[in-house]
C-alpha cells in the first residue's frame, strides 16, 4: 500500500489549526491541567521575582520574559516542564542543576518534583546580567562610529 503525501499535509495543516493560540500568559497558565499549574505559577513567580521589571509575554505560544533581550521561555509538555534560560545559564549553572535533565537551552522540570526556585531565580538573574552586558557593548560598539 502506497502512502499518499498529500495526506500528511492535510494532516499537519488540521494539527497546526486546532492549536490553541494563546495571547496572555494568564490565558496560557489557565489552559494548564491543575495538576501542573502550581508548578507553572511558582516559576512564574520566581521569575518575576528575579526580573521585576522584564516584559511578560507570548512567543512561540508559551510564556517568554524579555528585558533588553530575552531572558527565558518556559512551557508545559507531555512528562516535563521545559524551563529555557539559554545554554549560556545551563552551563553557568550546570553543577547547581544536578539531577535535571537538560539539553543545549533547556532543563526538565519533572512534572511532580517541585520548580527548584533558587537555581530558577539565580539563573534569571544572570541572564539579565549577560542582556545588559550585551547590551551596554552594543551601545559602546555604536558610539565608536
Amino acid at each position: 500500500m502506497q502512502k499518499n503525501p498529500d495526506c500528511f499535509v492535510f494532516l499537519y495543516i488540521i494539527i497546526i489549526m486546532n492549536v490553541r493560540r494563546f495571547k496572555t500568559v494568564d490565558e496560557y497558565l489557565q489552559a494548564q491541567p491543575a495538576n501542573s499549574r502550581e508548578n507553572l505559577l511558582l516559576l512564574r513567580k520566581s521569575i518575576r521575582a528575579a526580573a521585576p521589571h522584564a516584559e511578560e509575554l507570548i512567543r512561540y505560544n508559551i510564556p517568554t520574559y524579555k528585558q533588553e533581550g530575552t531572558l527565558v521561555y518556559f512551557a508545559l509538555r507531555k512528562e516535563h516542564i521545559g524551563f529555557y534560560p539559554f545554554r549560556s545559564a545551563i552551563n553557568k549553572f550546570s553543577e547547581d542543576i544536578g539531577d535535571y535533565e537538560t539539553s543545549q537551552g533547556t532543563i526538565k522540570f519533572p512534572i511532580g518534583k517541585k520548580i527548584p526556585v533558587s537555581i530558577v531565580k539565580r539563573m534569571v538573574k544572570f541572564r539579565l546580567k549577560e542582556n545588559q552586558e550585551n547590551t551596554a557593548i552594543k551601545k559602546h560598539k555604536l558610539k565608536k562610529r
